[in-house]
């Protein structure tokens, strides 16, 4: 599960800003917090913000972290990484992007950090606790690295490593478990929705042929949300187009196309039930969003310890359904593997001590310099009774946009 993430000097995060997600002494909703014996992990947190506030280049900086780590290994000699820094400080051009994640995977405690320019990485470490002391695997400076661990094994590894890839990525590669299981909670534990679903409607579906429990649980999901969806279908075909030899279409490539149908459980005006099959054309843009949501969401309480990181959660959901989506994570008997849901969202509804804690709410501002930052909830020290809706539309907590009087025309 994730405890911290940290980034610095990445799109509008000039400064280093820490999200976490450790609980405080905050004693309301004891039913929001993982408990156990070293530390109490939040189960959900919700971040707010005007429009280009910095909640969506957070979560793009989660996503891009992760695909650093699972991916790195790929990159070419001379390949050039995803450096992105501040924009509106010349200074910052000149210095690296980092991020850090702690996290933890099964019983043991990770820290992993890296930093890095556009042509090579700067700094990257490795500390884990698996006896409930903090000890370094691997730290790296440039291409000089150090091991108090394993040496012979990961000074082998290390000489395989370019400047340009991160020697976690490599180290997987090579079956080191440490770095195997730093590199599996990030490809398979760490869940990103960002700038698309989790699944196309198409792979959901061919997931769902493989699991059937995932099936199950997104049909069972999408019924109590009262869509009546009972199936889905995915009848893909490849389109050949026009006749062959066409001279007009003879360098096209074939391609395919999805011919996707929903099962609907309906009454007929006499009162009998009905199936009756839709393509997904003919369904709201919100049915086809809440069926790829359902599909990540499942999927993430399915899987023990995992982390479900969705930018704009509510897009064309009704508020009580963004509510239920959270309580899922809340409610022990339908989260019983530890899962995490983390979002950004524009609905206040869900701004609202009766559902979320205090240190579970959390706001993105941007100052006049183009910086962003981050501020929970916890920070403000409210009473439990204040009604948090009414004072972040005021503008108290920040995060609230400026909308200036004057006339357009």
């Amino acid at each position: 599960m994730l405890i911290e993430f940290s980034v610095e000097n990445y799109k509008s995060f000039r400064d280093r800003a820490c999200f976490s997600m450790e609980a405080t002494a905050d004693r309301n909703h004891p039913e929001n917090v993982i408990h156990n014996s070293k530390h109490d992990v939040l189960k959900t947190a919700a971040m707010y913000g005007a429009n280009a506030s910095g909640k969506t280049k957070l979560i793009d900086a989660v996503n891009i972290c992760k695909m650093f780590v699972i991916l790195s290994h790929t990159h070419q000699v001379g390949g050039k990484l995803n450096h992105t820094p501040f924009a509106f400080d010349s200074g910052c051009g000149g210095k690296p992007t980092f991020f850090e994640v702690v996290f933890t995977a099964g019983e043991t405690r990770y820290r992993y950090s890296f930093s890095y320019y556009r042509d090579h990485i700067v700094s990257e470490e490795l500390f884990f606790s698996p006896n409930g002391r903090e000890a370094m695997v691997f730290s790296r400076d440039r291409q000089k690295f150090a091991f108090n661990r394993d040496r012979e094994i990961q000074d082998a590894n290390s000489k395989k490593v370019r400047e340009n890839v991160l020697y976690i990525s490599v180290a997987a590669q090579f079956n080191y478990k440490i770095a195997c299981d730093v590199v599996d909670w990030f490809g398979n534990n760490l869940m990103v929705i960002a700038g698309g679903g989790f699944y196309s409607v198409g792979e959901l579906i061919e997931a769902m042929s493989a699991d059937k429990d995932l099936k199950r649980g997104v049909i069972r999901a999408l019924n109590v949300a009262d869509l009546g969806i009972t199936d889905m279908k995915n009848n893909a075909k490849t389109n050949i187009g026009m006749q062959a030899g066409t001279p007009l279409i003879s360098a096209l490539p074939l391609y395919p196309v999805q011919d996707i149908w929903f099962s609907h459980s309906v009454k007929s005006a006499e009162g009998h039930a009905l199936t009756v099959d839709l393509p997904m054309t003919s369904e709201s843009s919100g049915t086809t969003q809440l069926v790829l949501l359902a599909g990540a969401v499942i999927k993430a309480l399915s899987r023990y310890d995992s982390t479900l990181v969705i930018d704009e959660l509510g897009i064309n959901l009704h508020p009580d359904i963004c509510k239920w989506v959270v309580e899922l994570f809340h409610d022990a008997r339908n989260n019983r593997n530890n899962a995490q849901l983390i979002f950004n969202t524009h609905n206040t509804e869900l701004q609202n001590l009766d559902v979320f804690r205090r240190d579970q709410i959390w706001f993105v501002e941007k100052d006049d310099t183009g910086a962003s930052s981050l501020k929970s909830l916890s920070d403000y020290r409210e009473r439990s009774d204040k009604n948090i809706r009414n004072g972040y539309l005021a503008g108290r907590y920040g995060g609230k946009p400026f909308i200036s009087p004057e006339i357009l025309f």
